[in-house]
Formats: C-alpha cells, structure tokens, sequence
C-alpha cells in the first residue's frame, strides 16, 4: 500500500477524519485514561485496524513494549508500525500467550474484554472503547485490575501533536478504502467492517 506523506500545515481531508477520530482515540485510551509510561508493557488487541495501527506507533514512541493481536497475514505490517510482539489470534489465545501486562487496549469487547483481565498485572488498567460487559466490574475486583470504557472526544491539542507528528514523517496512516457518501456505499462499507478483517481505516467523504 502506499504511504501518502502530507505537509504538516496542510492535511488531506481523509488525514484529518483519521487523526481526529482514530488518532484521539488512540490517544485519550493510552496516556489520558490508560496513564502509559515509558517502559511499561501494553497490549493492543486488533493492532491492523484504524484506531489499533495508531496506538501501536504512539506506544512505542513513549518508548513501551507493544504487544498486539492480529492474524498472521498482517503479521509485517503491525511490526512494521512498532510492534514487539504479534500473536496471530487466528492459532493463538492471547490469555495464555501474552506475557503480564501493565495496560490493554480493547477495541474489540465481548470474550476478548474478558479474557483480558487475565494478561494484566495487579493495579494494571484495562481501557475499552467498546461495550462493556456484565462480567467487567465483577472481574475488575476479582483481579485488582482498574477498567474504564472510554468516549473518545475532539481535542485541538492531541489533533496538533498528531498532525506535526505525520508531516514530519514520524507516523503512519493506513486508509483501506474510500467511497463517496451515499447510501450503497454505506451499505458497502457496514458489509467491510463486519468481516473484521479491516486493514486501516474506512472512510466515507462527504
């Protein structure tokens, strides 16, 4: 795929649809709700998706060890983004193959949101930008883990760092289609996102 590599001041519209939603969620779970430090260990589950990409080059720009899931086709690309670690969830549980964690970034929910309290040291976080399960404050307790469903919202200051941050080259944006808006491509686009096997972002223009 080619990589488009715009001017700081001047960003492409589908860029700026993907810092603004992708890159701040990316964001607000790791540092502003997941506190994620240099030197810490973070899982990102779906580490191929919009928001899962970002997070995975903004946690190893701090400087921690990144650990993601993903299928092994995408294997190059997510360590090509900064990842330490891939387990291919298609022949592998994360549960017992992942090492303790001090943080997971959940963009998946369901089974996934469970099992991840079971990767994720004592005082660790859990950050999700999903659904949250019955079972999550129950488990919380059980594990001594903190877990917090995250909205993620606009921020002018985090869209700035973003932006200087993919014109000095220093981040890479993975757009995996674009259609005009109407309501066939609407349809076409619910049908990609429910395969699950996205890679980047989709992206409707108004």
């Amino acid at each position: 795929m080619t990589r488009i590599k715009p001017p700081t001041n001047r960003l492409p519209s589908p860029f700026k649809k993907l810092l603004g939603l992708a890159g701040t969620t990316a964001w607000q779970a790791l540092f502003d709700a997941g506190h994620l430090k240099v030197g810490q260990t973070v899982l990102i589950l779906a580490g191929s998706g919009g928001v899962g990409s970002m997070a995975i080059q903004l946690a190893k720009h701090i400087g921690a060890h990144v650990i993601t899931t993903t299928s092994a086709a995408n294997d190059n690309y997510v360590r090509g983004l900064g990842a330490d670690k891939v387990i291919d969830y298609k022949t592998q549980d994360f549960a017992k193959v992942s090492p303790e964690v001090d943080l997971v970034f959940d963009t998946l929910g369901g089974q996934n949101q469970l099992d991840a309290f079971k990767v994720v040291k004592p005082g660790g976080r859990i950050i999700s930008i999903v659904e949250t399960t019955d079972q999550a404050e129950e488990l919380s307790q059980k594990y001594g883990v903190s877990f917090e469903k995250i909205n993620a919202h606009p921020d002018k200051d985090v869209i700035t760092t973003l932006s200087n941050k993919l014109g000095a080259g220093k981040l890479k944006v993975s757009i995996a289609t674009q259609l005009k808006f109407n309501a066939e491509n609407v349809r076409e686009m619910h049908k990609l996102s429910e395969t699950g096997h996205i890679v980047g972002k989709l992206i409707l223009n108004v």
